[in-house]
């Protein structure tokens, strides 16, 4: 008899502890992590609609970490939902306002919907961040340009080329800059030199040269004759251009 009470009760720990097994599995909740990897992947493979209800999953768990909405917000930048990223942006700097790339992204926000003095507000927040970065005094030192702010506007610009000397992008800017104003037309173009020497591709095509005019015929001269028009030299095939592809970064 203790030997079936002790078989009964074995057995039915054994059962007991078998069912939490099995509840404990079917229980297990999805991480925050999680979903952004689930994104991450669904954005790799251009799934945007898949990865947009990863990322907000992800903010439901976890909406107090800052990299739930930085995901999201990208997405929507990505997506051309101005507004949407703006609300995510703004999200990450209630919970980590010295996150410079956050004011950055807000400042590009601000920037392409011709705010600039918000624009220019999130940029010196970032500059103040983060002094060291080349990107975010270049883009101060365009807003500030296109607000007129001429003097910032080169100081900025030139900090960028300081820390960056080869980057084609800051001599361009400094280099429109200077043309707006005509006493600098000399500077203006030693930038455009060393842009066109960095990365001529930044630059407009120059325009083709008016073909040479062709000698005047000679008085009595026909088609097979000396005297004739000169021999038009053979048409080369045209070449092609290769096409380029374009890629995105999250």
């Amino acid at each position: 008899m203790n030997r079936n009470r002790s078989l009964v009760t074995w057995t039915g720990a054994t059962i007991v502890a078998g069912a939490m097994i099995l509840i404990g599995a079917g229980c297990h909740h999805k991480t925050a992590e999680d979903f952004l990897a689930e994104g991450d992947t669904d954005m790799q493979a251009t799934k945007l609609a898949d990865a947009e209800q990863a990322y907000q999953e992800a903010v439901k768990v976890a909406p107090n970490d800052p990299r739930t909405h930085i995901a999201l917000g990208n997405l929507y930048v990505f997506e051309h939902k101005p507004a949407d990223a703006q609300v995510e942006f703004m999200k990450v700097l209630e919970f980590d306002p010295k996150n410079a790339a956050t004011h950055v992204a807000l400042g590009s926000l601000y920037s392409n919907q011709n705010q600039r003095g918000l624009a220019e507000n999130q940029y010196r927040a970032a500059v103040a961040l983060e002094p060291d970065r080349p990107n975010y005094h270049l883009d101060l030192g365009e807003v500030l340009g296109k607000e007129g702010k001429t003097a910032e506007a080169e100081d900025q610009i030139r900090t960028a080329i300081g820390l960056s000397p080869k980057d084609a992008k800051a001599h361009l800017a400094l280099a429109n800059l200077l043309a707006t104003e005509p006493a600098r037309a000399t500077e203006a173009d030693a930038e455009f030199a060393e842009v066109r020497a960095l990365d001529a591709k930044l630059l407009p095509a120059p325009a083709p040269t008016p073909a040479a005019a062709a000698p005047p015929r000679r008085p009595g001269g026909g088609r097979g004759g000396r005297g004739g028009a000169p021999r038009r030299p053979p048409r080369r095939a045209a070449r092609r251009r290769s096409s380029r592809s374009t890629s995105f970064s999250c």
